[in-house]
């Protein structure tokens, strides 16, 4: 709180003294009262005598009042005398003047100093956005890659469903070719002991039933497993892609860790390398003053 925020509370608190002391005043007529008859902290009914002023106050006699009050001093200082239209509080603002400090050798700072500490300042300053920019990039490059780490597996996973379903095919119409197999093994040596030619020729027909089915079976068999050769080359090639791609997300999560690490140091330098800037550049006014002091007493 400022000093001006002390006075307008402290010309407030006086404002609402006078108010109560005018109150106080017109209730008991400007005269000490007689001590009250109190019971229980509380006044006994048909015991209170005031009586009104004789003189009645007038605005113009309130402003007026308040005008002297307002030019009063609140305060005045024992020591220099100073009067105050407020009453100081107990509050001392920490004053820490700052006292220029000379080079580490002692000696006085020169323009040569100063535009070193500036040429400091500005380096880091220029690897603060360097280092700015990179993790921008990072973060970047993170967004993409788990993006495309997101695409594979779904590509990878409907490829793993297809190749699951083939697999369960495959084995499936191997199973079926087998059987049709045995079938016609059993119903080929039966054939030798038939007499009848119907017979014959209804086994026969279903010889070749069973061996047109083989076929068929054959042929979704081949596609079957052309399919598979197909697919297993394009899983594993996703699989080796998901395997770099998360490589890459590590090297770059690790990139982009060092990255805000040194950018916190570059950041944490600044404050330093300002402070002192300023100190060689009062420094240095300093001296050139006290140099041209000097220079005007001997002329």
């Amino acid at each position: 709180m400022s000093l001006n925020d002390y006075a307008r509370l402290s010309n407030n608190d006086l404002e609402l003294y006078k108010q109560l002391s005018d109150s106080s005043y017109k209730s008991i007529n400007g005269k000490r009262q007689s001590t009250r008859n109190f019971k229980d902290g509380v006044l006994n009914l048909g015991q209170i005598h005031f009586e009104q002023p004789k003189d009645v106050l007038t605005k113009e006699m309130i402003l007026e009042y308040q005008k002297e009050q307002q030019r009063k001093p609140a305060y005045i200082d024992t020591i220099t005398g100073d009067q105050f239209q407020y009453v100081p509080s107990n509050i001392n603002d920490p004053l820490n003047p700052y006292n220029p400090v000379n080079l580490p050798s002692g000696a006085p700072a020169t323009e040569g100093d100063i535009n070193l500490k500036r040429d400091d300042l500005n380096i880091v300053l220029s690897n603060v956005d360097v280092l700015s920019n990179d993790e921008k990039v990072k973060k970047q490059l993170l967004d993409d890659l788990r993006l495309r780490l997101n695409k594979l597996g779904d590509e990878e996973k409907k490829i793993g469903d297809k190749l699951n379903k083939l697999n369960t095919l495959q084995s499936q119409t191997k199973n079926k070719i087998k059987t049709l197999d045995s079938n016609i093994s059993t119903k080929t040596s039966k054939l030798t002991s038939l007499v009848q030619a119907a017979a014959i020729n209804r086994a026969k027909k279903e010889i070749d039933e069973l061996e047109e089915e083989k076929k068929q079976q054959e042929s979704l068999l081949k596609e079957v497993q052309s399919q598979i050769t197909i697919l297993q080359p394009q899983e594993a090639d996703i699989q080796a892609e998901i395997a770099n791609i998360i490589k890459l997300i590590k090297d770059t999560e690790r990139d982009l860790r060092n990255i805000i690490r040194n950018l916190g140091t570059e950041k944490a330098l600044i404050p330093n390398l300002e402070t002192e800037l300023t100190q060689l550049v009062e420094n240095f006014e300093q001296n050139k003053k006290m140099q041209q002091k000097l220079k005007d007493k001997i002329n």
